[in-house]
């Protein structure tokens, strides 16, 4: 920061007046769909999510090599549910895509270092509700 005109090193404190706030993208949006399907057996289900944000930067200067581009993530599901509604089964897929992305980026040394997002994940859930 030093020689940025926007650093007071007086004060040690940066100008970041019309910087995005850390970590807060200009925008994002999710959206998701799901479809059931009743039958004597019960209740099949399948679902697909997907969650889009815009660049974020992890510190007030707003320097490119700390911030995450545009990304997004895509969730699917399918299960099945018994006809008194107490039991399920569900196969989920996170981050079908397997983008790579980071959750925050630090500066504690020369270079960033970043928190790595969740990569692909594959799971079977088995809930009982009571």
């Amino acid at each position: 920061m030093v020689g940025n005109p926007r650093y007071n090193p007086a004060l040690g404190t940066y100008d970041a007046t019309g910087n995005r706030l850390n970590a807060s993208p200009k925008s994002s949006f999710s959206v998701s769909a799901q479809y059931e399907h009743t039958t004597r057996a019960g209740k099949i289900f399948a679902r697909v999510e997907d969650a889009w944000q815009a660049k974020a930067y992890f510190d007030p200067t707003n320097l490119l090599v700390q911030s995450q581009k545009a990304y997004s993530l895509v969730n699917l599901s399918a299960g099945y549910t018994d006809t008194r509604n107490l039991w399920t089964i569900a196969v989920r897929a996170r981050n079908v895509g397997n983008t790579q992305y980071l959750v925050t980026v630090a500066s504690n040394s020369v270079e960033p270092g970043g928190l790595a997002g969740a990569p692909r994940t594959l799971s079977v859930e088995l809930s009982e509700r009571w």
